[in-house]
């Protein structure tokens, strides 16, 4: 496959990761000359990898499953200037749950109309969890809104930072 920028070639794996059902991280980018023109990437799953840690997995409340995972792409920029595709491996060493790809960090995603109904809520003294609520019921129910409700939360938070900061 070739793709005529490096940003179209992130976009159709980042898009294959959400109907597959993880998240994609850029591994690497191999820049050359003077302007860092860049000649080729990896992409591959964020469980890529193995963490290190000097606090052991039991005393962890949250621990991170980096499972080392192989899937990946490799891109290079060919001589006619587009992007193709040089290596594919598409296997996991992990599940990939596509019905919960859209609760992912980079899969969530809040809309205007989101974003104002929190912020009316929130004037009018209405809690976090409620408005949450209140979209939830908006959208149809749980498995179609694509959020969740610590992002309302960290919603409200960063709007409070922006107004104190000015």
């Amino acid at each position: 496959m070739c793709f005529g920028t490096i940003e179209d070639a992130n976009q159709f794996y980042q898009n294959y990761a959400k109907r597959v059902g993880f998240v994609t991280k850029i591994r690497f980018t191999r820049r050359v000359g003077k302007n860092k023109v860049p000649k080729n990437q990896m992409i591959t799953c964020n469980r890529k990898g193995k963490r290190k840690s000097r606090v052991s997995p039991i005393e962890k409340t949250n621990p991170r499953t980096n499972c080392n995972c192989p899937a990946r792409i490799s891109i290079r920029l060919n001589k006619e200037g587009l992007w193709i595709i040089l290596k594919v491996c598409l296997d996991h060493s992990h599940l990939c749950d596509p019905e919960m790809a859209k609760l992912l960090t980079r899969n969530r995603e809040m809309s205007m109309h989101m974003c104002r109904v929190i912020e009316r809520n929130d004037e009018a003294g209405v809690r976090p969890s409620k408005s949450y609520q209140v979209l939830v019921g908006e959208a149809g129910g749980f498995s179609k809104i694509n959020l969740m409700e610590k992002d309302v939360k960290n919603y409200l938070s960063r709007k409070l930072r922006n107004v104190t900061q000015c």
